[in-house]
């Protein structure tokens, strides 16, 4: 018989291992650093019989994970446990055990990280004028002291080891992976660099443009290089406190052959404002002032605990960034050791009063600043004070290597063809538009989807719209049905043209009437793949798997209602000219393909002049923007060039380009000689063919921002 729900719970953690009433319990750490554990071992030590029933069912699915699903932090304790053992996160246990022992030391579980174990903890001496760290180091390291950073004549060390330096033309700084790894203590270079950099933030030696000063240094044509973005990404993922500051301007030194800053004096920063963020960690011994935080004239809620540490509100975050979803930004960015909702947090006294419903969520120091690095929308942080002491030297370099951060992040590039997205938001891709562009079709009118029925529109027949030439519109259904099986009930998605009231034999769950419906079954399969079961059906709640379907067809309806509706005046047997076009240069072409405020996958529109004035355009996707235009150019003359005349950074390139935009253009798609559809359009002038590339990316961008709040 289990025991009693108010059960006595001692709780320990040794060398980074957990200990419940005394016994071990299997600890492992994520690339997160967040702590997981073994639902058996937390079973036996509390006395269950059946870790299946007792513990792994009362946790929600959020919290807990088969082994194999867990990426391992390369220094995770090793441990022997079958692929579908199921582990619990910090946040599932501590709610776990609150049920049973609300009086327990839950701080202990919630403090856990993969620097817990003491191996991690280094007290040696730091050569003076080095930004150094002591905690938060990963273990496994060759060195006996923390992350120290030092520049000498152009040249990176960290912890005393020299990283080979190499500048491109625009005087960035780019680092050889292998001696990061070295001077880090991994001994796999390349496995580390997959961790913890993006692709975005690395090149092989044979493709960076050396500037003519740039040392000399003995590399091979293959050997990876990090830029600073990303070795300071590297290096805040193993030590978020860790100074960054000497990195981020170690491509200025070269320009200027002058010396660092000084981290202390702030009159170097040249800015106005500054951002806080973390000096309440550094002002334990003082009385806690009153801060209001605003990121884009957006106040943001702030809190302290009793270990006089800032919490900060998801919502006000997500408000302030644009995202119109908080909990997908805590599930994509934050880990949950750095995020709590408001009644587990225990409030200084003097902390700010705030009206908080207690299961919104708080973020830490360390979960901002994986927000504000992820975000690609432009920042604007300020902070007012009232009260409290003046700040100390600390406390100055602290907002010196945090306004760091935000610089970089304020570097965007405003074009009249791109401006900086916010990461998987429901952006609206028509404001990329040339500024005092209007629609040529309802100039001045809103071009948002009307709900007009195909069938109130009369047509002449010798001009009918492509759409209505081929089965575009035909009728049918999708719908939910619950298939049994050897195997148990399963939820799967069909598509049919006759109403699913008529097959008796399957439970019905949803129906919904739509067109194209076997193109829209695939719409949904693509959308769905992360939660396809073994047995071809989904691996999900029904109330969510409603919410899914019928979101995506009701996007799906939308989309194919306004590529309807703006392209149903244009007489497509006549040629329309687009004049007036510029294309975009090839330096900010360039510009754009190493910014790394994007994700690296486009969808373009190009072509050539005389192309242009015949209404024939390329739509396509790629991954090098700088290159793809390249095997086009072959044996052209030069007013023949291809050019850029549209770019759109997104996700899912290839996805979006062979799933969404060849099918809603097919009416428009040239053929070859073998009849199959190639990557140029023709019959659409630009305005209205940039019009339509952007509305078939919103629907992509809004359904998939949409399904990552289930995940």
């Amino acid at each position: 018989m289990p025991p009693k729900q108010t059960m006595s719970v001692k709780i320990d953690v040794l060398g980074g291992s957990l200990f419940l009433n005394g016994s071990a319990v299997t600890t492992i750490y994520d690339i997160k650093s967040s702590a997981w554990f073994k639902t058996n071992d937390i079973a036996g030590a509390l006395g269950y019989a059946n870790a299946s029933s007792s513990v792994a069912q009362m946790i929600s699915p959020d919290d807990k994970r088969a082994f194999k699903d867990i990426s391992l932090h390369i220094n995770s304790l090793k441990t022997e446990s079958h692929a579908r053992n199921v582990f619990v996160n910090q946040r599932g246990l501590i709610g776990f055990l609150r049920e049973r022992d609300s009086s327990c030391n839950f701080h202990k579980i919630r403090d856990m990280s993969q620097s817990s174990n003491p191996a991690r903890i280094f007290n040696a001496q730091v050569p003076t004028n080095t930004a150094c760290v002591s905690d938060r180091v990963p273990g496994g390291r060759s060195v006996q002291n923390g992350i120290m950073i030092d520049v000498k004549r152009k040249t990176l060390l960290l912890n005393g080891i020299v990283v080979d330096t190499v500048y491109d033309t625009a005087s960035r700084g780019w680092f050889k992976s292998n001696d990061v790894a070295v001077a880090l203590g991994y001994t796999n270079a390349s496995a580390s660099v997959t961790q913890h950099v993006h692709t975005n933030h690395k090149l092989s030696f044979s493709d960076i443009s050396l500037h003519k000063d740039s040392p000399q240094v003995s590399a091979h044509p293959r050997n990876i290089f990090i830029n600073q973005s990303g070795l300071m990404s590297f290096l805040l993922d193993l030590s978020p406190s860790c100074s960054v500051h000497k990195i981020q301007n170690i491509g200025l030194s070269l320009k200027n052959n002058q010396p660092d800053p000084n981290p202390e004096t702030l009159n170097n920063l040249g800015a106005s404002r500054l951002v806080f963020v973390a000096t309440h960690e550094q002002m334990k011994n003082q009385n806690i002032p009153r801060y209001e935080l605003l990121i884009n004239n957006h106040p943001i809620t702030l809190i302290i605990d009793t270990n006089k540490l800032a919490w900060f509100k998801v919502n006000d975050i997500a408000d302030a960034l644009g995202y119109t979803n908080s909990s997908s930004l805590v599930s994509q960015h934050i880990s949950c050791m750095d995020s709590n909702p408001f009644k587990d947090i225990t409030i200084h006294k003097n902390s700010p009063t705030v009206n908080a419903h207690p299961r919104n969520i708080f973020i830490n120091q360390k979960g901002l600043i994986n927000i504000l690095r992820s975000t690609r929308s432009e920042i604007s942080a300020d902070l007012a004070k009232d009260g409290g002491t003046n700040m100390t030297a600390s406390d100055k370099m602290v907002l010196r290597a945090i306004y760091s951060c935000f610089k970089e992040f304020n570097r965007s590039l405003h074009t009249v063809i791109v401006t900086p997205l916010p990461y998987h938001s429901n952006t609206d891709y028509k404001n990329l538009e040339s500024k005092g562009s209007t629609s040529m079709l309802n100039p001045g009118k809103s071009r948002n989807p009307t709900t007009t029925s195909l069938r109130s529109i009369s047509y002449n027949s010798a001009n009918a719209h492509p759409y209505e030439c081929n089965s575009y519109w035909s009728e049918g259904y999708i719908f939910i049905v619950e298939d049994v099986d050897p195997a148990g009930n399963l939820l799967k998605v069909v598509q049919s043209t006759e109403p699913p009231d008529r097959n008796p034999n399957k439970h019905i769950h949803l129906k919904q009437q739509v067109h194209s419906a076997p193109k829209l079954l695939k719409l949904v399969k693509y959308f769905l793949s992360n939660w396809v079961s073994d047995r071809r059906g989904y691996n999900m709640p029904l109330k969510t798997l409603q919410s899914a379907v019928s979101t995506i067809c009701n996007n799906f309806e939308k989309t194919l209602h306004t590529v309807y509706e703006l392209t149903s005046t244009i007489n497509h047997n006549s040629k329309q000219a687009s004049t007036n076009l510029q294309p975009i240069s090839k330096v900010q072409i360039n510009a754009l393909a190493a910014s790394p405020k994007y994700a690296g996958e486009w969808i373009y529109i190009a072509s050539s002049i005389p192309y242009a004035n015949r209404n024939v355009f390329k739509v396509g996707s790629t991954l090098r923007l700088a290159k793809r235009l390249g095997p086009y150019q072959t044996g052209r003359l030069n007013e023949d060039l291809f050019h850029y005349f549209q770019v759109f950074p997104v996700h899912n390139c290839k996805s979006i380009d062979n799933h969404f935009i060849q099918f809603f253009l097919r009416p428009w798609c040239q053929l070859n000689n073998e009849g199959e559809a190639t990557e140029m359009y023709c019959g659409l002038n630009f305005e209205t063919l940039r019009t339509l590339v952007s509305e078939i990316i919103n629907f992509h961008e809004k359904s998939f921002n949409y399904l990552l709040s289930f995940e």
